[in-house]
């Protein structure tokens, strides 16, 4: 993928994690599938179950 594309991901996510801090949130940012994955995996703590709620 072209750099520019990246750079402009990178900006735009760190405007994002900022609009998040500023609302008591967390926001991560990940350069690739696989630290994206790395990231999430360690956010989970052990034990912890995993779901999706509905409306």
């Amino acid at each position: 993928m072209n750099e520019n594309i990246f750079k402009r991901y990178e900006l735009l996510a760190g405007k994002v994690i900022k609009g998040l801090q500023s609302r008591n949130m967390a926001g991560y940012y990940a350069e690739s599938r696989e630290e994206a994955l790395s990231l999430a995996l360690s956010l989970i703590p052990e034990g912890s179950s995993v779901t999706m709620g509905g409306a």
